[in-house]
């Protein structure tokens, strides 16, 4: 059996953990800027961790966590998300095939780009494994998937066997095996206006009073105090 859906895609670099999304929700009538996703969603966009058996034993982080980011813009726009993760590949290839039939292109990754094919200087070079992409289609006769990838304007394949390598990757605080995301949209997509009055208010309240203090303002101020005594 065979499936493909047709459908917009944005190319635009450092932005795979929400492209595919964004693609959705052009396929669906809205028009946002670059990077406004990745912007206003994914927590405080400031981590310090430290601890003391680790190496290095300070860590700071600058941007999203991508978990942490499809929770915040589902808040923001609306959406239902559909997560299965950490199953097995043959548990969870069939239901992504069942979304695509439902007409549901579905997010998937982590992936390692050693398996990526379209990356030559990565395949079977170096792993890699922080990468997302969109699944628009599958080939049963030819045993690939069809992709959209941010950095690539026009739709790749992945062979089955690869795909399932690529996605059989654990990446902690990020991402579990065999790790995939569907969503239902709401019949009203929100402006672009919208999206930033809301996410950036919620962004901001995120930051100066995070869950934990090892997030946003308060884990600035921890990093401050430790680097002046």
């Amino acid at each position: 059996m065979k499936k493909l859906h047709t459908l917009p895609h944005r190319v635009c670099e450092s932005t795979c953990y929400v492209n595919g999304l964004e693609d959705l929700l052009t396929w669906k009538g809205a028009d946002y800027t670059d990077y406004l996703l990745s912007v206003v969603g994914g927590m405080a966009g400031f981590t310090y961790l430290r601890f003391k058996r680790a190496d290095p034993p300070c860590m700071v982080y600058w941007g999203a966590n991508p978990q942490y980011l499809m929770k915040d813009l589902a808040q923001i726009i609306g959406f239902e998300e559909t997560l299965i993760e950490g199953r097995s590949f043959k548990f969870t290839f069939p239901r992504l095939k069942d979304f695509i039939d439902q007409g549901r292109p579905v997010v998937a990754g982590a992936l390692d780009m050693y398996y990526l094919q379209y990356y030559p200087k990565l395949y079977r070079k170096q792993h890699v494994p922080i990468h997302y992409v969109l699944v628009v289609g599958y080939d049963d006769e030819d045993r690939v998937v069809f992709v959209h990838d941010c950095s690539h304007r026009n739709v790749q394949k992945i062979p089955y066997d690869e795909f399932w390598k690529s996605l059989n990757v654990k990446v902690p605080g990020m991402s579990k095996r065999n790790t995939i995301r569907a969503f239902a949209l709401p019949q009203r997509i929100p402006s672009e206006v919208e999206v930033a009055e809301k996410g950036f208010s919620y962004k901001a309240e995120r930051f100066l009073n995070p869950p934990v203090r090892l997030f946003g303002i308060p884990a600035m101020r921890k990093l401050a105090d430790e680097i002046s005594e």
